[in-house]
């Protein structure tokens, strides 16, 4: 994401950190925080904003034809944040689709992979960009590791009884962590699902979920029903049930989040939902514990 908001802060989309983002609300500190990095995130739409963060939250696709237009009709770009999408493309929904110049994803939140990246885009110029931020990370690499391997050596020496796989991670804590750039292709990212048995794995939680709980709290629409892969399953329960849920099980409080049952951020109806996770992260046996706490609510 930095690197894309680094992107349009360049090609003067964003001129100046004041600059207005319009962003959905009930994200990670850690995007805000990016985004003031580089431009002004705001919750509301005004006649400021500069750029639109189109927010999938847990793999539901935002309802793209509104963004889209609006973006076109102000001449704005707008960047998608894939971050629980693991498939960026699916039948009839495009998620981070050609159409859309820039999109991003991090499917280490759910694969057994080292944390990396994913960028997508359609405009040459920023592909240009790309390249030159890996050629420079790349030469950062090279005398980041020089700087290490002394640093290395040094503790080695000090530490005698040291071995050396202890010695690298003692060094590596005394530097930031340096950029990595990686692009990859909405394949690619299927393969990957599909090696790990990932996709599998969600797509029959999310059967087993609209198959055993009753419909009156799941979501009923063609963008519920038509993006696969999804990272969490908003389960829409009274507000009452919700409370009742967490005093006889605390830990369930974990589990409770916003949601945007409309998916669209100008238009936002944000509910307070239980989001049950269907990724492997999950354990079976906790997973059909859950659904047999969510049957016994009355």
């Amino acid at each position: 994401m930095s690197l894309i908001l680094q992107f349009l802060r360049m090609n003067g989309a964003l001129s100046n950190k004041n600059s207005v983002v319009l962003c959905p609300p009930w994200m990670g500190s850690w995007v805000y925080s990016t985004i003031t990095q580089f431009a002004l995130p705001s919750l509301n739409v005004n006649s400021e904003i500069s750029a639109v963060h189109v927010y999938h939250q847990w793999g539901y696709s935002q309802k793209m034809d509104l963004v889209k237009n609006y973006c076109s009709d102000k001449k704005i770009p707008y960047y998608e944040d894939c971050a629980h999408s693991l498939q960026f493309v699916n039948q009839t929904l495009t998620v981070g689709n050609p159409g859309s110049k820039f999109a991003f994803s991090s499917p280490s939140k759910f694969l057994p992979i080292a944390p990396i990246g994913l960028l997508k885009t359609s405009d040459s110029n920023f592909q240009e960009f790309i390249e030159y931020q890996q050629m420079m990370t790349s030469k950062m690499r090279m005398r980041l590791n020089a700087i290490q391997k002394i640093r290395i050596d040094t503790i080695i020496r000090n530490n005698p009884g040291q071995n050396s796989s202890k010695a690298v991670i003692s060094a590596g804590r005394l530097y930031a962590p340096y950029p990595h750039t990686h692009r990859s292709t909405s394949g690619s990212v299927n393969r990957l699902g599909k090696l790990t048995n990932e996709n599998t794995i969600r797509t029959n939680r999310e059967r087993i979920i609209y198959e055993t709980l009753s419909p009156d709290v799941l979501l009923q629409d063609n963008y519920a029903e038509s993006h696969s892969s999804k990272f969490k399953i908003p389960i829409l329960l009274p507000q009452k049930k919700i409370a009742g849920l967490i005093d006889q099980y605390p830990s369930w409080s974990k589990l409770v989040a916003h949601f945007d049952i409309n998916r669209n951020i100008f238009n936002p109806d944000y509910r307070k939902v239980v989001g049950l996770a269907v990724s492997s992260s999950i354990p079976d046996k906790v997973f059909f514990q859950q659904i047999e706490i969510l049957q016994s609510l009355k």
